[in-house]
């Protein structure tokens, strides 16, 4: 984390509104990244990730330790999307998804539309806690550690699902 954004999560969590706006806009992609991985469905994850952004606005001023503020971001997203899933019911239907080519984005040149959209289905088809790690993990990059602290789960339980849900993800695709 570099100086200047130190600075602007400190204004925000004093209430400087506009601090808070330019954290949002540093970090609003990797959000809605990860909001249509979890929630399979763009105008889902936009509600999602807007709520999050209110939800974390209204809260940022009892933020305890500044320089955890992405993971805590990211935390009340995550929430969300899975309120959001178990309030709806929500229901994987192909039908519901619109081809994004960001969607899951792997930025090699090899990993083409085709990949990304077969990808997408394997990750929407793992139960909703392994899809939470295994997003905080591989799209948003955070470490075991970090997302046990997130979830307030041991960090070798973490490590356990993800590497148990990787194993599940790479026979999915291995079958295609």
């Amino acid at each position: 984390m570099d100086k200047t954004e130190k600075k602007r999560i400190h204004a925000a969590v004093k209430g400087d509104s506009g601090a808070f706006a330019a954290l949002y806009a540093a970090y609003a992609e990797q959000l809605y990244r990860f909001a249509l991985c979890y929630m399979r469905n763009p105008a889902d994850a936009e509600d999602a990730v807007q709520d999050a952004v209110l939800q974390a606005f209204r809260n940022v001023s009892s933020l305890r330790n500044e320089d955890s503020f992405k993971s805590w971001l990211f935390k009340i997203l995550a929430n969300v999307c899975k309120k959001k899933l178990m309030q709806n019911k929500f229901e994987y239907a192909d039908e519901t998804v619109q081809d994004d080519p960001d969607l899951c984005n792997q930025e090699s040149p090899a990993f083409d539309h085709a990949d990304r959209m077969t990808v997408r289905d394997a990750v929407g088809s793992l139960p909703p806690d392994e899809r939470q790690i295994v997003l905080l993990s591989v799209v948003a990059g955070y470490s075991s550690a970090e997302i046990a602290a997130m979830l307030n789960m041991n960090p070798a339980t973490v490590r356990s699902v993800k590497s148990r849900s990787l194993a599940r993800l790479r026979t999915m695709l291995s079958e295609e």
